[in-house]
């Protein structure tokens, strides 16, 4: 999504292999119809059915994958389709009928050339509907190496028999920045949401600040549980903070948590990055993984920006929340 069609040359410059989670395809009719071709709706189901069944994954539409000399598959070339904005309607309009249950989480991204032409990129989370079978053969697919394989009897019944689990996302809580002497102070708070269907317990995050941007610029972790009640934090260096949820602390699905506040302190010159990972999970699900990085031409300028907001509150500026938003490279 950021480096557009930079990277679909590269997959093809590379010979990018085909893995668990990501699969090369080509449309039948490189997009000319006004309707998806019974092929590529087949294909389209499958890889909802296989990669909802298992770890998720990515389809590039739009790339050819032949064998190399060792028999993988691997991107070999390009193969444009026409009017990608029309192509992604039709996926998206497809999604609902390929299987049942419907996966409901499914994404696309266009990535446009300069000719009308392009690729289609789409995001196929792991489900929480599991399993998935295909409506065109009625059968359950899952994502073994580079292939979609019919699933087996006994992964099934255990699909079935499992209790609903949580999934743990992040969200960010934007502040008011406001001047703190000579720096402009930005508080960024982190919630932990449970999209799952199954309560969380033993939930944890770690955020570790990598790189800050100038010598005089720093960053503070400020705990929202200030009684340790419901977390139990640790510090280190710094740079580090990590905290997992006391033993009687549950989080249901659709509700969230705020358990830390990240202060950022911003003070010229900018001659670095800003780079932040982190990571949150609990015991019952999997770790989802985060990260921030933002160079510091684009933090100099948004800078600016803010204070000469703070400094005039103009209404013809932007609002706070995109600038900060931006700064960070995060949804506003």
């Amino acid at each position: 999504m950021k480096q557009g069609y930079t990277a679909i040359e590269q997959f093809v410059e590379d010979r990018e292999f085909e893995n668990l989670h990501i699969d090369f395809k080509r449309s039948s009719d490189g997009g000319q119809s006004r309707k998806l071709t019974q092929s590529d709706r087949q294909n389209l189901a499958k890889e909802i059915s296989g990669f909802g069944n298992s770890e998720g994954g990515v389809v590039v539409w739009g790339i050819d994958c032949s064998d190399d000399e060792d028999g993988a598959d691997v991107a070999h070339e390009e193969t444009m389709i026409n009017n990608p904005l029309r192509y992604a309607s039709l996926l998206e309009g497809a999604i609902s009928g390929c299987t049942i249950p419907p996966h409901k989480d499914i994404k696309n991204h266009v990535v446009e050339t300069n000719n009308d032409k392009g690729f289609v990129v789409t995001l196929i989370p792991s489900s929480d509907a599991a399993p998935h079978r295909t409506i065109y053969n009625h059968l359950y697919y899952i994502r073994a190496g580079s292939n979609f394989h019919p699933a087996p009897h006994e992964f099934l019944a255990g699909m079935f028999g499992r209790r609903p689990q949580p999934d743990l996302r992040h969200k960010w809580v934007v502040g008011v920045p406001e001047i703190a002497t000579d720096s402009l102070k930005i508080g960024i708070g982190l919630l932990i949401y449970n999209y799952g269907r199954g309560i969380a317990i033993d939930i944890y995050c770690t955020v570790i600040s990598t790189n800050l941007p100038g010598t005089r610029c720093r960053i503070e972790f400020e705990p929202r549980d200030q009684g340790q009640t419901n977390w139990k934090d640790r510090f280190g260096f710094g740079f580090h903070f990590s905290t997992i949820s006391a033993w009687n602390y549950r989080l249901p699905p659709d509700c969230f948590d705020q358990p830390v506040v990240l202060q950022l302190y911003l003070t010229p010159p900018f001659e670095g990055s800003l780079s932040l990972n982190g990571t949150v999970g609990s015991g019952t699900s999997g770790k989802f993984q985060f990260k921030i990085d933002q160079d510091a031409s684009s933090i100099e300028m948004i800078y600016s920006r803010i204070i000469k907001r703070l400094k005039t509150d103009s209404p013809d500026d932007p609002d706070f929340t995109d600038l900060i938003s931006e700064l960070h490279g995060i949804e506003s």
